[in-house]
């Protein structure tokens, strides 16, 4: 199992690795084809091999020198952003308002939103693409 500390490349090159195995083995006739379990094994590697392409991918995207915020990318994000807020099923909305805020402070004369400068920069570079995360909301 990758530590938390390994590269995209690695984590990828492991999930491609973990799940040419479990073909071999079906290949070879090791492993039914047919057994649920396996292929339910199969589909979670490939799912985790998915992600290791995508997060791969956004890492090299990033090491790119055309990979700057400018802008347009602000003003396609906002577009998309207002669009998902505005026309989405609400739990939809505040799934994707939670994905790009960390914490709201309330008090009687203002509001003040939080959130990761990293988080709304690969948001607005990935074209309002939602990041995984489990954001706070804390009354003041």
């Amino acid at each position: 199992m990758p530590s938390q500390g390994t590269t995209p490349r690695a984590k990828l090159a492991d999930s491609q690795e973990r799940l040419s195995r479990l073909y071999a083995t079906i290949e070879s006739g090791i492993a039914d084809p047919t057994d649920a379990t396996l292929k339910e094994r199969v589909a979670t590697v490939k799912t985790e091999c998915d992600i290791a392409q995508i997060t791969f991918d956004r890492a090299v995207a990033e090491m790119r020198p055309g990979a700057r915020v400018t802008e347009e990318k602000i003003a396609a994000f906002t577009q998309v952003m207002r669009t998902n807020v505005l026309s989405s099923d609400t739990s939809f909305r505040r799934a994707y308002i939670r994905s790009a805020i960390d914490e709201v402070e309330v008090d009687d004369a203002e509001i003040r939103i939080h959130g990761r400068r990293a988080v709304l920069e690969r948001l607005v570079m990935g074209g309002g693409a939602t990041p995984a995360g489990v954001p706070s909301f804390v009354w003041k």
